[in-house]
């Protein structure tokens, strides 16, 4: 599908721009405001003079332990020319996308700003790209579906997905194929720390796995008991499933079986999973986090969101608040001064009526991946995030109480 765009048909055109003398405070909001990661610097004639993202940010702004009054000098005396991106990897317009795509991962860049002899004209954003994709793949897996079964997909919260884990991969390929071609979006993974790569960032509907990994510890702390889990055993060319909603299936058999019996186990998790919380109550929350950006962020988007916040400048701060107030969820950063999160989850495992817990971190590390759910969190989010997936991630945890 790819190869057969150009950059001028998914990029933003005209994007918000600054010009060289803009405050790093006006470039900050507008970011925040309008969720973006990247700004073009333009001249008064629309040449691109470089680019912020929300890397040079990171560069700029002062370490998150320093006292926040040299975070406020420095977004409202610095220039966006001082820390932009210079001459930053471009496009142009009729460039095929296939070619940019490469061109950004291989770079390690998250937009190209798209210039028609030498004039700004667009932006293309990785983010923008791999959405666009997504809501495609997702329409047409629905709109297929409609056609070729009378499967009952709850069409606004779109197709369910599933998360496939087995080193056998001719197993894999006979549970999931069935499951594709009905509209089901479906990833399949031959390890553990494959899939755990990707569970950070979306959570699946249903789980197939291979029963080989029912005694891993590392599995049960990730999967917990809210994900419905059909287990898959293999031997010889008969394949069997089995787990909640399915006492014992064997496969090869008919795909309309197959399908039903996902969808059978698939419509009670979507029931309590994905449909808004309702609690009469605004949901609670604790943001304890030591940098000043991200809270500005989660604060912007969860209270437009319709959350109540309570902040935490360190770990000291959200301990005196657990003291004195209830909560529904509480946002962790792992590293923060005087008592780190993991320490906060230590705390929390004697509370007589804890609040979820979400850890925020920029730890790719499996080790404290698993420290953070052996210590009782409910999920862990990487930064950096999409404020839209940890928006969604909240939801279903609270839905879940």
């Amino acid at each position: 599908m790819a190869s057969m765009l150009r950059v001028q048909e998914l990029m933003t055109p005209r994007p918000r721009t600054v010009r060289e003398e803009t405050a790093l405070v006006v470039v900050l909001d507008l970011m925040v405001k309008e969720r973006f990661e990247h700004v073009p610097v333009v001249d008064g004639a629309g040449h691109l003079l470089g680019i912020v993202s929300d890397r040079d940010l990171k560069s700029a702004l002062p370490d998150r332990t320093r006292p926040r009054s040299q975070f406020e000098e420095v977004v409202r005396n610095v220039q966006a020319g001082e820390v932009m991106t210079r001459e930053p990897i471009t496009v142009l317009p009729e460039c095929p996308l296939a070619d940019a795509i490469a061109l950004m991962l291989s770079c390690r860049v998250g937009a190209l700003p798209v210039l028609e002899q030498g004039v700004l004209v667009g932006l293309l954003n990785q983010t923008d790209v791999l959405r666009r994709f997504a809501e495609e793949l997702s329409n047409r897996a629905t709109r297929d579906l409609a056609k070729t079964t009378s499967i009952d997909i709850d069409v606004e919260l779109g197709p369910p997905r599933v998360f496939a884990l087995s080193g056998d991969q001719k197993a894999r390929t006979l549970v999931t194929t069935p499951l594709v071609d009905a509209g089901y979006m479906v990833q399949s993974f031959e390890s553990l720390p494959e899939m755990m790569a990707v569970w950070h960032l979306v959570l699946p509907d249903l789980l197939i796995v291979d029963r080989m990994y029912e005694a891993n510890q590392n599995l049960r702390l990730i999967v917990r008991s809210e994900t419905p889990t059909l287990w898959l055993e293999s031997a010889m060319n008969q394949i069997q499933l089995s787990g909640e909603g399915i006492e014992s299936l064997e496969i090869p058999c008919g795909d309309d079986v197959l399908v039903r019996a996902m969808q059978r186990v698939v419509g009670k998790a979507r029931l309590t999973r994905d449909l808004p919380s309702i609690k009469s109550t605004v949901p609670r929350v604790l943001i304890a986090e030591d940098d000043h950006v991200i809270r500005r962020i989660l604060q912007h988007h969860l209270t437009r969101h319709g959350y109540e916040l309570v902040e935490a400048n360190d770990g000291r701060e959200a301990q005196a608040c657990l003291e004195d107030r209830t909560f529904d969820l509480i946002l962790l950063d792992i590293n923060m001064p005087y008592f780190s999160g993991l320490d906060l989850l230590k705390s929390l495992k004697e509370h007589p009526h804890p609040p979820k817990r979400v850890i925020l971190s920029a730890s790719h590390r499996d080790e404290t991946v698993m420290k953070a759910f052996a210590l009782g969190a409910d999920d862990f989010v990487k930064k950096p995030f999409s404020p839209e997936v940890l928006i969604r991630r909240l939801d279903r945890l609270l839905a879940r109480a």
